[in-house]
């Protein structure tokens, strides 16, 4: 299910997002969860210029979104070892979410390579004096949450397109700020973050786990 839908169906320029390009003659691939219960794909790597992204709906993305963080959450267990990061993700928990704010689903040759969450629904432990600006109203922040890519198409500037891309959707919505929150013992995720232009605003410790607060202007004041 790749049909454009309106301003959420957007494709990648290579140049400004520096995606990992490979000769035409070099065909490389990836298998990666299909969203079927079990099911495996393989997706071209050569393609990757061709992303698009969607809003997730219906019982099929539920499954391949809940694919994408089972897979993601245990490449992270495998490097770090056993951690906040590791659970057990299950399709009810992302319908779920998928109610309460906007879940979508990146993909690419016609795979779900990538999910992430947005909403304006923040959480209550991030408290306002942590921000740059603790008085912009609430329609003025988008959260993000659980951003993840496939491990066997990590680094290749996926994570760092749909970054852009949300940054795209707070501006359209009219929002002043992007902020989220990652976890500290995660050192990857943290540089990702600084690496895209992210200032980091605090640290906090949530039921016993350390967190760093990061937030971008993206809009106009």
């Amino acid at each position: 299910m790749t049909a454009p839908v309106g301003k959420n169906n957007k494709k990648v320029s290579a140049s400004t997002f520096r995606l990992v390009l490979f000769p035409p003659s070099m065909r490389l691939t990836a298998r990666v969860p299909s969203g079927r219960e079990g099911g495996v794909d393989t997706v071209d790597l050569t393609n990757l210029t061709d992303l698009t992204y969607r809003r997730a709906e219906g019982e099929a993305d539920a499954e391949a979104v809940n694919a994408v963080y089972c897979q993601s959450s245990a490449e992270v267990t495998a490097r770090l070892g056993q951690g906040h990061w590791t659970h057990n993700s299950n399709v009810a928990a992302v319908r779920e979410g998928m109610r309460e704010r906007g879940v979508f689903l990146v993909h690419s040759g016609g795979q779900a390579v990538a999910s992430f969450a947005i909403g304006g629904d923040l959480p209550r432990f991030w408290p306002p004096s942590i921000w740059r600006v603790p008085e912009a109203d609430p329609e003025e922040v988008l959260g993000v949450f659980g951003l993840a890519v496939v491990p066997p198409l990590q680094r290749q500037g996926i994570g760092t397109w749909a970054m852009r891309q949300i940054e795209d959707i707070a501006r359209e919505r009219g929002c002043r700020f992007v902020r989220l929150d990652a976890y500290e013992e995660n050192p990857r995720s943290v540089a990702f973050y600084r690496r895209l232009g992210y200032d980091e605003r605090g640290r906090l410790v949530v039921n016993g786990v350390p967190i760093l607060c990061f937030e971008r202007e993206v809009g106009a004041t």
